[in-house]
């Protein structure tokens, strides 16, 4: 028979209940799906919101000052964006889509509208957004080291989802990547919002009929042109 060690002081039974109880796990609903957990938020949501901070993080990061406080709940996105209330929810009903052209002149509010779909597209997909002006990235490579790629143009190819604003407004320079990114983006099948004042027809005569079908191609279009 083995002795116990009188140095082991003997659990009656509410003290190793006590102990028992405070060593088992309290399940409750996570605060964000309800789904079963010990503490008030899953493993799962948890890092679907480490996730969205970080695109949101990245988008932020290159989006200027200016469009900031741009997002599809913002009362001011009405009244600064052509269309009022009917642009903006056919924007909200585009944030799914791969190919989105927003279409009109400068200060019909495209930009705007443009980051606010972005934001949301970050929250619906948990991945980041870059933006980008098409003025930058035509002239990146003049800023980059000899032999070596540029930063923004790394970005503009590899990101997740690309908003490249205003298209048409950059030089024709002969290191620019503008059309190199829309090739490369299109063959990846990578998600590309495009800003822009041209029609087909004036991108078909800038760039050439294979990026104007590229970026038109079953292409969501949100026109913030007048009508007559």
């Amino acid at each position: 028979m083995i002795e116990r060690d009188p140095s082991i002081p003997k659990l009656i039974g509410p003290e190793l209940a006590a102990i028992m109880a405070a060593a088992t796990p309290t399940f409750g609903p996570c605060d964000t799906c309800a789904q079963l957990t010990t503490g008030p938020r899953c493993f799962d949501c948890f890092r679907d919101a480490d996730a969205i901070l970080a695109g949101q993080q990245t988008l932020a990061a290159s989006v200027p000052h200016e469009f900031a406080w741009a997002s599809l709940g913002s009362p001011l996105l009405v009244q600064r964006v052509r269309g009022g209330v009917q642009a903006v929810e056919r924007a909200r009903l585009s944030v799914s889509a791969s190919r989105v052209i927003l279409m009109g002149p400068s200060g019909s509010g495209k930009t705007s509208l443009a980051v606010a779909m972005a934001r949301a597209w970050v929250d619906h997909h948990k991945q980041a957004a870059t933006f980008v002006l098409a003025t930058d990235l035509a002239s990146a490579r003049s800023r980059s080291r000899l032999g070596s790629e540029a930063d923004e143009v790394h970005q503009a190819i590899g990101a997740p989802l690309l908003v490249l604003d205003d298209l048409g407004t950059d030089r024709d320079i002969a290191t620019s990547a503008v059309t190199e990114v829309i090739f490369k983006r299109h063959a990846e099948s990578r998600a590309t919002w495009i800003t822009t004042a041209m029609n087909i027809d004036e991108m078909r005569a800038k760039y050439g009929d294979g990026v104007a079908r590229r970026v038109f191609e079953r292409a969501r279009i949100i026109s913030l042109v007048e009508t007559p």
